[in-house]
């Protein structure tokens, strides 16, 4: 459904409310309602009401029942409870009630003299932690004279790690407080100055050297080390030399080997786990939002692509990447007039999303982080506290580099336990009448859900409940679990919403919260018990074009029980009624439950099912046209709990009226001829027709006429755009901003048109692929 216009003002002006009446303490939330809205963005006011409740229907708003009605902004709202909240508050409760009172908002003043010593990478499992434990076993030796060095590109984090180390180790007192840190540089061109520092070397102090090498000269370092060793034999306290190296090849230096006893390498950015950037990234964005003293957001899928850019930067490199992409964000802030500082795809340059690799791999990890935080949109508040990394950094990583939710241990061991019981439980009338009344009032709404497949894992459920209701009247209630987050997501968090509703109003029982996490715990641990297993049927056009799928997510190990169907030209030759029943034939082979997700190919086998859900009884979800995002997406939502939703997108068909039988000759020669014997995943007939649409909009557009030229020329450089855009590996353009720049309206029409494409292949053309083609009509111009 098309949303109403300037849906993202409306949420952003509420959202600076919220966090505005949050954070003064006032919780005066009066203007935001519809009335106060539209006049103050200029937009009917029926308009607005529409925009406000479909973002409630989607939990993107909490509203306050009342007179007038208030919506407030979840995301916000989230960033400061530490317990769940209610999308509907009725009249007479406030948003107050769910905050937590107890947590200072605003950022207190520190003593000057205190440090915080906390760093990012040094937990087990992360990145910087084997260095850290190796320099503290070093500290703890016996030894007068040390000499480390720690190898990495300039801008990885050295100096500033090793300053933490050192108040560190006097924290927990393997150095003295008096030790003296002094810092040196070695350079090709500036003449030796140890003399001068060492006169500023107390005796008696243990003493540190930070020597920045910037000279290539090994042997004139050599001899430095030579003078310091001397200067400290007749010294009794302790010297560490720490030599800092801006390239890792210098590890294997055989000079510097001879004095040089503990060589380290320090982690890359590259290197660095989800966890380490993440912290990273959020504590940049914190720190601009206070500097700025505007509120920053962000959706966590732009999060997700700052996280996953990698070869490209160091450290630093990224930090102040991020930040252009904040001044970008602040720029069309102040041109728009904005409530929030929102940072989007179009804020990310290209060299940042084309660096973006090996996501598939990362899909749990990232999702393991990202799924700590509730909503799709995360707020930076100025002058508060950055809950997401204080969340993230007090979190701990296992050996896969997944988040530990140890709080969470006792809820999944008894929903694990009721899942168990499912496997054994029977039926019986005793059983059945102990339950009644819950069956009757709760079935319908459980029974639109994946559980309606194995009616044990409701009728467990039911006796849970039941068991508990009654404690609950008898005032015998005992929590018998420590309360967590659990494992529930907006789908179950819903459901369980609606069981704690009707409960309430029809036994007049208050479901405390720890038991609503169980419940939600459990409704998302039994569905992606369900789901996992639910077979996944490709059916496409042409020759091993479905098979190309089925091979890919098997050899990535994304999905186990998949199968294959090629509709070939032999079998398009036959009546349809003949390929029905051989996929049905399959499916009978393959499927022993009552679900089927099939992805197929064009509008023919888009109905297919329909009738296999009538000849088999089965229930069937059809996703179209197929494409290789489109898989993915649906195995994470699967495996992380989501609702999917799907299109059928058609072809766009040829207009016969619009071309030459010369013309579809051509066409059909590229596609047989050319792209058939190149494209994996696409079915060079669809990717041809549909190309060829798109180039007679174009030409209309900007007034060219048609020819062969160009039409081979577009057919066949986009026909590997949408190639690339399936894998997700897009080709760069280091004139892009130029061409945008230069041919804005022709970059946008081109644009334009080319989102037909994004719609049909389910994909998103880059913006230096779209210049590239733009490049080809400027040609003709």
């Amino acid at each position: 459904m098309k949303k109403a216009p300037r849906t993202k003002d409306i949420q952003n002006l509420i959202a600076s409310y919220t966090a505005n009446g949050i954070t003064a303490h006032t919780y005066d939330f009066s203007g935001c309602n519809a009335h106060d809205i539209a006049l103050i963005l200029k937009i009917d006011r029926t308009n607005v009401s529409r925009v406000l409740n479909q973002l409630h229907r989607e939990n993107r708003l909490i509203k306050l029942q009342g007179r007038p009605t208030l919506y407030l902004d979840a995301g916000v709202i989230h960033s400061f409870s530490t317990e769940p909240v209610p999308y509907t508050l009725p009249v007479g409760r406030g948003i107050h009630e769910y905050l937590n009172q107890d947590k200072p908002l605003r950022i207190q003043t520190e003593n000057k003299n205190r440090k915080k010593l906390t760093y990012t990478g040094i937990q087990a499992n992360e990145s910087l932690y084997p260095l850290y434990q190796e320099l503290l076993g070093i500290l703890l030796y016996p030894q007068t004279f040390q000499s480390i060095s720690l190898h990495a590109a300039y801008g990885e984090g050295k100096h500033h790690f090793l300053r933490f180390f050192i108040e560190k180790a006097k924290e927990l007192q393997l150095l003295g407080n008096y030790t003296q840190v002094l810092e040196y540089m070695v350079t090709d061109e500036l003449p030796d100055n140890e003399q001068k520092r060492l006169h500023e070397v107390h005796p008696d102090n243990t003493t540190i050297f930070l020597i920045d090498v910037q000279c290539s000269n090994r042997y004139r370092l050599f001899q430095l080390h030579q003078k310091l060793q001397q200067h400290h034999a007749g010294l009794h306290s302790s010297w560490i030399l720490c030599y800092l190296f801006s390239d890792q090849d210098s590890i294997k230096d055989p000079i510097l080997q001879r004095f040089i006893e503990y060589p380290l390498q320090f982690p890359s950015y590259e290197h660095r786990t989800l966890k380490e950037r993440l912290e990273l990234i959020f504590s940049e964005i914190q720190k601009q939002s206070n500097i700025l003293n505007e509120t920053i957001c962000l959706n966590k899928n732009v999060v997700t692509c700052i996280a996953l850019a990698d070869s490209a930067y160091t450290t630093q490199a990224l930090l102040r990447e991020l930040r252009r992409s904040i001044i970008r964000a602040h720029y069309s802030f102040v041109q728009r007039r904005a409530n929030i500082i929102d940072i989007t795809f179009e804020h990310l340059s290209d060299g940042m999303l084309n660096s973006i690799q090996d996501v598939s791999s990362r899909f749990s990890e990232l999702h393991s982080i990202l799924d700590m935080f509730d909503g799709d949109v995360l707020y930076f508040i100025a002058q508060t506290t950055c809950r997401f990394f204080n969340t993230l950094h007090t979190a701990t990583l296992n050996e896969q580099h997944l988040i530990d939710n140890h709080d969470n241990e006792q809820i999944i061991s008894i929903c694990n336990a009721m899942l168990k019981k499912t496997e054994k439980i029977e039926i019986n009338t005793i059983r059945s009448i102990f339950v009644k009344e819950l069956y009757d009032l709760m079935f319908p709404l459980l029974s639109a859900t994946p559980l309606k497949q194995k009616e044990t894992m409701i009728f467990v459920l039911f006796e849970y409940l039941q068991k508990l209701i009654t404690e609950l009247k008898n005032n015998t209630y005992h929590c018998s679990f420590t309360q967590s987050r659990g494992l529930g997501t907006k789908r179950t968090d819903a459901i369980c919403d609606n069981i704690a509703q009707i409960i309430e109003s029809k036994l007049q029982v208050t479901l405390p919260k720890a038991e609503r996490t169980l419940i939600s715990t459990y409704l998302q641990l039994a569905m992606q018990k369900l789901e996992a297993k639910t077979p996944m049927l490709f059916l496409c056009h042409g020759e091993d074009i479905a098979a190309n799928y089925e091979k890919y997510i098997r050899s990535a190990n994304l999905y186990e029980n998949c199968r294959s169907i090629d509709y070939s030209e032999a079998w398009r030759k036959k009546e349809f009624r003949f390929f029905l029943d051989y996929v049905c034939d399959i499916i009978q082979q393959i499927d022993n439950h009552e679900t089927l997700f099939i992805f197929s190919d064009i509008a023919p086998l888009t109905e297919i099912g329909e009738q296999i859900s009538s000849r088999l009884h089965i229930d069937v979800q059809s996703f179209a046209p197929i494409s290789l995002p489109l898989i993915l997406n649906t195995i994470s939502a699967m495996n992380h709990g989501q609702q999917m939703e799907y299109s059928l997108t058609q072809t766009p068909s040829l207009p016969a009226a619009s071309l030459s039988e010369n013309s579809r000759s051509l066409i059909d020669r590229i596609s047989q001829q050319i792209l058939q014997q190149s494209l994996v995943f696409l079915d060079a007939n669809k990717a041809s027709s549909s190309l060829m649409v798109v180039l007679l909009n174009i030409l209309k557009r900007l007034k060219l006429n048609y020819s062969d030229e160009i039409t081979i020329r577009f057919i066949i450089h986009g026909a590997f755009v949408i190639e690339r855009a399936v894998r997700s590996d897009p080709l760069p353009n280091k004139k892009t901003r130029e061409i945008i720049n230069s041919h804005a309206d022709i970059y946008n029409t081109i644009s334009e048109e080319l989102d037909a494409l994004n719609n049909i292949f389910n994909i998103t053309i880059s913006k230096a692929e779209i210049a590239t083609i733009t490049q080809i009509f400027l040609e003709y111009m």
